[in-house]
């Protein structure tokens, strides 16, 4: 693993946290995960994949999909199904 790149990516997260920039978070923990990736330590790559999705997320990135699908492809997360079970009526009292 490149020494140099995750200091360089260290250096950026803060400042990056400090300006409450979210879309250059999600890609600075994406590069961040990669990097770990290329080591080989799965864990520590989706733990970075997590906060990049969760900043494309808030960020209303399109690259967020693809995140999660990373983050399903290594059993991180799970696809969604919809199932209807049940519908149930509230009535509210009247004011």
């Amino acid at each position: 693993m490149n020494a140099r790149a995750i200091q360089q990516i260290d250096a950026e997260l803060i400042a990056a946290h400090e300006r409450g920039d979210g879309p250059t978070l999600a890609g600075l923990y994406e590069a961040a995960a990669g990097l770990r990736d290329e080591q080989g330590d799965v864990d520590a790559a989706c733990f970075f994949l997590t906060q990049a999705y969760v900043f494309a997320l808030e960020a209303g990135l399109d690259r967020s999909g693809a995140l999660r699908d990373r983050l399903i492809a290594n059993g991180r997360e799970e696809k969604l199904t919809a199932r209807i079970v049940g519908v149930r009526t509230a009535f509210l009292p009247a004011e």
